[in-house]
């Protein structure tokens, strides 16, 4: 089974998107229209950049880079980057940085009202490359064991 990422674009509690990604790329988000993701170009998201950060995607890795956007980007809640911090900005012109690594159900949040919830799988602790394997985590307080097939 290949791993599958998906970018949730959340509109408060409502689904506004969903982005499925299989293979390795990298993925812009913004307001721009030549964005991978595109934000709508609306008054609720113009603390938005038009290249506002770009994700590096080889599944079941993710991880997240903010692109000197004007309001920030932050990943549960933690700033990563923003454009006063021209410093960090001007060593990495070409995008080389490698960012912020990602975990299912993180949420990147773009300016106040825009956040992408981050979903991997198979989760990468739980992902087998052999068929019938069998595996044990505690959930919840209790063991469980899967077995994949």
């Amino acid at each position: 089974m290949n791993p599958t990422i998906t970018l949730t674009l959340l509109k408060g509690d409502d689904v506004a998107g969903e982005y499925v990604y299989t293979g390795p790329l990298r993925c812009v988000v913004g307001r721009a229209l030549d964005s991978d993701v595109c934000i709508p170009a609306d008054p609720l998201y113009q603390d938005v950049s038009r290249h506002h950060c770009s994700f590096e995607i080889d599944p079941p890795r993710i991880r997240v880079r903010d692109l000197g956007s004007l309001n920030g980007t932050f990943v549960n809640g933690l700033k990563i980057g923003q454009r006063e911090n021209l410093k960090w900005c001007e060593s990495d012109p070409d995008g080389s940085m490698s960012g912020i690594e990602l975990h299912p159900g993180d949420e990147v949040q773009l300016g106040q009202n825009t956040i992408l919830r981050v979903n991997i799988y198979p989760p990468p602790e739980y992902a087998h490359t052999d068929l019938g394997v069998e595996d044990e985590f505690v959930l919840e307080g209790r063991t469980e064991r899967v077995s994949i097939y």
